[in-house]
């Protein structure tokens, strides 16, 4: 059996970026790399949303870019110029395609279709049991998230982003390509954070879906009649589905890093390298991956600080959250209409200073909530950074 000096358990945009990291410096030049993936990443089975300034690492192969937001709620909305920033989108065939050919320009990595059952970290080398065959490294980062093996933690709330989302294309045109709708609360919250996200891709094309945060998942049906409503709301007309798409993130500050061994860490989504109180992971992931490579690199550390003043942020939003799902339309409502669009980007990114925090939090609401379970999460914001 041939042992690599990493494998990768998990080809998602986590093991991909990490890799393709890796393949870019000179000091990785000699190491054997071994990505498993029960999939051959040759479908487009999912799209990534991001925002940052113009230019950036991935714009070669954008899907869509857009220059304006669009936030609503019961009686308030507003289309925001994104300024700095603009929203972005990328499709996961676009990605996994201009990766893996990169990759393959390199003789030391190799991508295998398996199915891993095991990971077991034995004395100096790590075991995997696969469907077809086993495999062997000295270091393997693991990024297949498995929800039912997290150790109970009732201190670390969890809630889940869920959505369904329908590629609709109508007869007339009834889209404002240049802005993309963020969060529309300004239908039934029944009890939830639910909100419609739409992203125009032509005048007669786009993405219709419909997100929750909350604990539980519904029945598909439920789903699809909201965006049924939604668009006989805004007098879409007449259209067809052309796609779907549907997915699961977690939403939590559950201390996946506590989980690695010597010789096993656990990245991306199984890593906590979501955004806990957003769900968004991709510009989480482009940081983190190159941040553990430089930390591999110089330091011979296999894992990334993911415990900060922003975990911390997130811990309080989903307390609050898991206690009153209802609060989220508020939530984010009261900080676009009160606080500076780029601050709050910045904010939700994990990029802003201690200024722009204090003028959000000024700005939220329930304070009463939010103050409330600040200054509960401090002990175990204390026991999660110092454990």
């Amino acid at each position: 059996m041939k042992l690599y000096d990493y494998i990768f358990a998990g080809a998602g945009a986590a093991g991909l970026m990490t890799v393709l990291r890796m393949c870019r410096d000179p000091y990785f030049a000699d190491k054997s790399i071994l990505l498993i993936d029960q999939d051959s990443k040759s479908t487009n089975d999912r799209t990534w949303c991001f925002w940052e300034h113009a230019g950036g690492e991935w714009d070669h192969i954008l899907t869509k870019k857009w220059d304006h937001i669009k936030v609503g709620s019961d009686g308030y909305c507003d289309n925001l110029d994104l300024g700095e920033f603009q929203y972005k989108m990328i499709s996961g065939l676009d990605f996994y395609t201009y990766v893996k050919n990169e990759l393959k320009q390199n003789p030391n990595v190799q991508f295998v279709e398996d199915v891993v059952s095991k990971i077991d970290d034995k004395f100096q080398a790590v075991h995997i049991e696969g469907a077809k065959r086993n495999y062997m490294a000295k270091h393997v980062f693991n990024s297949i998230f498995k929800p039912n093996e997290l150790a109970p933690k009732p201190e670390y709330p969890y809630l889940n982003q869920h959505f369904i989302g329908w590629f609709i294309e109508t007869e007339k045109p009834v889209f404002d390509d240049n802005t993309a709708t963020f969060m529309d609360f300004d239908l039934p919250q029944k009890g939830n954070t639910r909100f419609m996200y739409v992203l125009p891709f032509s005048s007669t094309r786009a993405l219709v879906e419909y997100t929750l945060f909350s604990k539980d998942l519904l029945p598909d049906h439920e789903y699809e009649e909201a965006i049924q409503d939604y668009c006989l709301e805004k007098q879409y007309g007449t259209y067809k589905i052309y796609g779907t798409e549907k997915g699961i993130v977690p939403m939590t500050t559950y201390p996946f890093d506590h989980q690695n061994t010597k010789h096993i860490t656990h990245i991306g989504t199984a890593g906590g390298w979501s955004k806990a109180c957003t769900g968004y992971t991709f510009m989480n992931t482009a940081r983190y991956s190159t941040e553990l490579v430089h930390n591999i690199k110089l330091h011979g550390k296999h894992s990334v600080n993911l415990h900060n003043k922003w975990w911390y942020y997130d811990h309080v939003m989903l307390r609050v959250l898991s206690r009153n799902n209802q609060l989220g339309a508020q939530f984010f409502t009261s900080i676009f209409q009160k606080a500076d669009l780029n601050s709050i980007l910045r904010f939700l990114d994990s990029k802003s200073s201690l200024n722009e925090d204090l003028s959000i939090i000024l700005s939220s609401k329930p304070k009463s909530s939010f103050t409330k379970e600040f200054f509960l999460s401090i002990p175990t914001f204390v026991k999660t950074f110092f454990s």
